[in-house]
């Protein structure tokens, strides 16, 4: 259980870094009623992967350095909760460690 936990919070990191720097979601202006379907996806799949960050930043109205961390840092844990249960479903689909061949 040990070795998916650390596979999850080390792939997380640049997944989030890709999610958060790379396409973020207008979530200050929205989206158009004109925008494309994968916009809108990508947009639902942000907010989705950022939800608890977004609830913490709402303690932290104000300050905008703590709600940028907070959506960050929560968008990395759920990030690695979701890699993290692939990882262990992965490895109860395919067996435990696959024994060398004799």
């Amino acid at each position: 259980m040990k070795k998916p936990l650390i596979l999850a919070l080390l792939l997380a990191m640049p997944l989030e870094w890709a999610s958060f720097v790379v396409y973020p979601f207008p979530i200050d202006v929205g989206l158009s009623d004109d925008a494309g379907w994968f916009t809108k996806v990508m947009g639902l799949r942000w907010v989705l992967m950022h939800w608890i960050g977004l609830q913490l930043g709402r303690w932290f109205d104000g300050h905008n350095q703590l709600v940028l961390w907070a959506i960050v840092f929560g968008g990395y844990l759920e990030i690695a909760v979701a890699l993290f249960l692939v990882l262990v479903a992965w490895k109860k689909l395919v067996g435990r460690e696959t024994s060398p061949a004799r």
